[in-house]
């Protein structure tokens, strides 16, 4: 972690007796989120901050801060640990955040009025390409759409973002199909079937005509939420399919995007392209396990317990494995899966900070 120049920083003398700098986030107490605890980092040459959980609230919004606390000043460095009390994720909600410097006497309940005691502040873009499209995102939109609140996550029933959604969804694949090849073992046929069914019904979708083409006339497994299973990690046809697979909706529709915005750093724009680029790999991976869990499922009984059926379950098995955690070469080379997407993603959620000075002067309405 690079130390603060505090010569050439306006907060220079934040160490000082009696003084701290402050975080404040801005929140809509409406909504109510899952997150992380989030770990704030000051860095000097880029001025940027990496929250693990997310910020604050919208400049369209009413002036709501939340404050985070005071932070641990330690050789110039300032570090700050964050859990929200009722597990609201801050991303959902905030868009920014700001530093004051401030009387460590009492913990204020909103940062100071005065621009003199603001240091640090940042932003993701709220600037939508067209703001007379709803369907036109800003950067904040597509960062809170990928990993906090996502309009057709909720629409299923469902809250979070995408990502965790694609996350989720594919751990339980790799779990149904190592199970599913294990029970081949002890001859479980009905077992067998059912956790392929779930595979098939976590890879289509039940929104969309695929399913009843792929599994006609079979109704959900037991024990499957039906909310979960209406949003597929595959795409079929993007032009009728609705809600879109997970892929294809943060590949195609989110990052796309992100990289087209002007308001986007040249590090996001560049993590943005290399996801989408490991996404289309796992999706490669996905439509093979499709093809091969077809075939495992119209397969009789004999076949299915039989060296045809034994090999084709390690092949599912082991391709749902390498969709999840990812895959190394005999070179060392790693090919992503989705736990290295997911947190890539996240990586997206970095803010680039600057200090608040007298020609450069911060806003925060």
């Amino acid at each position: 972690m690079d130390s603060l120049d505090r010569a050439a920083d306006p907060g220079g003398h934040w160490s000082g007796p009696g003084r701290l700098l402050r975080l404040f986030p801005e929140e809509r107490p409406s909504y109510s989120y899952n997150t992380f605890g989030s770990r704030t980092r000051l860095l000097r040459q880029q001025r940027a901050v990496e929250f693990k959980s997310r910020e604050l609230n919208p400049k369209s919004q009413a002036w709501n801060p939340i404050y985070l606390g005071a932070l641990t000043i330690n050789n110039g460095t300032a570090t700050l640990t964050y859990q929200d009390p009722q597990h609201n994720n801050l991303l959902k909600s905030n868009s920014r955040f700001l530093i004051t410097e401030e009387s460590a006497a009492s913990a204020p309940l909103a940062p100071s009025l005065n621009p003199s005691a603001w240091r640090y502040y940042a932003e993701f873009s709220e600037k939508k390409p067209n703001p007379a499209d709803p369907k036109s995102y800003s950067l904040y939109d597509h960062i809170r759409h990928l990993l906090a609140d996502d309009p057709k996550v909720l629409a299923a029933g469902l809250s979070g973002g995408l990502d965790i959604w694609l996350y989720r969804n594919t751990e339980k694949i790799l779990e149904w199909a190592g199970s599913a090849r294990d029970a081949q073992k002890s001859g479980g046929v009905d077992f067998i079937r059912r956790q392929l069914t779930r595979i098939i019904y976590y890879l289509d979708g039940t929104t969309y005509t695929q399913l009843a083409q792929d599994l006609p006339g079979q109704p959900l497994p037991t024990g499957m939420d039906p909310n979960i299973a209406k949003i597929g990690l595959l795409t079929f046809n993007a032009a009728k399919q609705d809600p879109l697979g997970y892929l294809y909706h943060i590949g195609t529709r989110h990052l796309h995007e992100i990289v087209q915005l002007p308001e986007t750093n040249a590090d996001q724009r560049t993590l943005a392209i290399r996801i989408n680029q490991e996404i289309n790999v796992v999706n490669t991976w996905f439509e093979m396990i499709r093809t091969d869990v077809l075939q495992l499922y119209a397969m009789p009984r004999a076949q299915l317990l039989g060296n045809d059926g034994r090999t084709l379950l390690n092949t599912v098995a082991t391709l749902a494995n390498t969709a999840f955690v990812g895959q190394i070469d005999q070179q060392g080379q790693v090919t992503p899966g989705i736990v290295q997407i997911h947190y890539a993603i996240q990586q997206l959620a970095t803010f680039d900070i600057r200090a608040c000075t007298a020609n450069n002067p911060c806003s925060v309405q």
